[in-house]
């Protein structure tokens, strides 16, 4: 294959599509790296989110034993009044 725009031998044409072959090993290690990367942070994003979600979860809870509580105290509070005009009647 000697022409006069030149020729390149079979060990540069080994060096070079091996060459090729490396970097494309070396863009597939990447793109893996990548995707696992964002696949961590996607998982911790979700555990973040379930966290506040479960803190939300706790805060609303309380929240309501406390209303709970208050419309307890509010109904014994109304029974007795109810209970002492009666008894006053």
């Amino acid at each position: 294959m000697d022409n006069e725009a030149g020729s390149i031998n079979l060990d540069e044409l080994t060096q070079s599509v091996s060459s090729l072959l490396e970097r494309e090993k070396q863009r597939r290690a990447r793109r893996r790296r990548r995707n696992r990367i964002r696949i961590c942070r996607r998982r911790d994003k979700m555990r973040a989110s379930i966290d506040q979600l479960s803190l939300s979860i706790e805060v609303i809870k309380w929240c309501m034993v406390a209303i709970v509580t208050v419309i307890a105290f509010s109904v014994v509070i109304l029974v007795s009044v109810v209970w002492q005009i009666g008894n006053e009647a």
